[in-house]
């Protein structure tokens, strides 16, 4: 047994040896054809490793065409400084209100540096728990009489004692300042989630919708064009894909109009937002969706509908200079 298990370790050891000298090579080989300097080298090497890991290969940052390769070059060279701040779910309340008001926010019942500071007497029957500085760290408590109070306590510990997107290449994670927020429940409590309309955008326009629905049973995904039109496109393996399922929403034009004005000024950020009773509400901005790892036959078609301008770069955003947090 000691003897097998030296082996796998050894092996892995040489796994792991071979990727760091592929993924030199391939640096390399980029420095010729890319505007990359040593401010980008650890980040290079971590998309890689992340994309090796999890795809099998490595991205095509010299000419992306597949969705996965888009979101790599995006992460290496769109570092705008703004982006820790939309990213993280307190601070970017206020840049959703300066944009386009806060009637599209939920309402907000506090923010918090620990669960233990969370005074859940004060809070109605139902609402929502959310980490600020990651990706699914999300809580629906639909009665709090039900709250299942130690799982939740130390899901939200473990999430606020670590730096999210840590060796997957998503840089911004590391400049917020994990905190919990709590909010507003939407829907009837009794129902299932609301749907997800979540807008990819492309220099402030949308290219496709993907609809997520009936979220906690058999979560199912719908991809629509700009203009409402079935999509036969399947991004997340995750999500059973149904084509057509549900007609174009009454308010549609509204839906488009408020995820193209948020999405000004990026060359892409998918704008998440939900549909209540005809209300538009704000969910959050993403701008490194499964950074960039989606498993998809529809990878290239999908890139296609980005079509991304590699012209223009923004340089690589310190480390050591945190941006994110309160901009209040």
């Amino acid at each position: 047994m000691l003897k097998l298990k030296w082996w796998l370790s050894g092996k892995k050891r040489r796994v792991q040896a071979q990727v760091e000298e592929e993924i030199g090579a391939k640096w390399e080989q980029d420095l010729d054809y890319m505007h990359l300097t040593a401010a980008h080298r650890d980040l290079y090497f971590e998309i890689h490793r992340r994309h090796k890991k999890a795809l099998g290969s490595y991205p095509s940052i010299v000419a992306p065409k597949s969705y996965n390769e888009c979101i790599a070059w995006l992460m290496l060279f769109d570092q705008r400084p703004e982006l820790p701040a939309c990213m993280d779910k307190y601070a970017v309340r206020q840049i959703i209100e300066e944009r386009i008001g806060a009637e599209y926010l939920t309402e907000l019942y506090g923010c918090y540096d620990s669960f233990e500071a969370i005074p859940f007497d004060q809070l109605p029957r139902s609402f929502v728990i959310k980490a600020t500085h990651d990706s699914g760290s999300v809580f629906l408590v639909r009665d709090k009489e039900k709250l299942q109070h130690r799982k939740i306590k130390k899901s939200i510990n473990k999430s606020l004692s670590r730096t999210y997107g840590a060796g997957k290449g998503e840089w911004a994670y590391k400049h917020i300042v994990p905190r919990i927020i709590v909010e507003e429940y939407l829907g009837d409590a009794s129902e299932p989630p609301p749907p997800d309309y979540k807008f990819h955008c492309v220099d402030g326009r949308v290219k496709w919708l993907q609809y997520i629905f009936d979220r906690g049973t058999n979560t199912k995904e719908a991809t629509y064009s700009r203009e409402f039109e079935s999509l036969d496109l399947h991004l997340d393996r995750d999500f059973s894909f149904t084509r057509s399922p549900v007609g174009r929403p009454e308010n549609w034009t509204k839906l488009v109009e408020v995820a193209e004005w948020l999405a000004r000024g990026f060359k892409y950020v998918r704008v998440d937002l939900y549909d209540i009773s005809g209300r538009v509400v704000f969910g959050e901005l993403t701008f490194f969706p499964r950074a960039g790892c989606y498993i998809t036959d529809d990878n290239v078609a999908f890139g296609s509908l980005l079509d991304i301008d590699t012209s223009t770069a923004f340089p690589p955003v310190p480390t050591e200079s945190p941006t994110g947090g309160d901009t209040r």
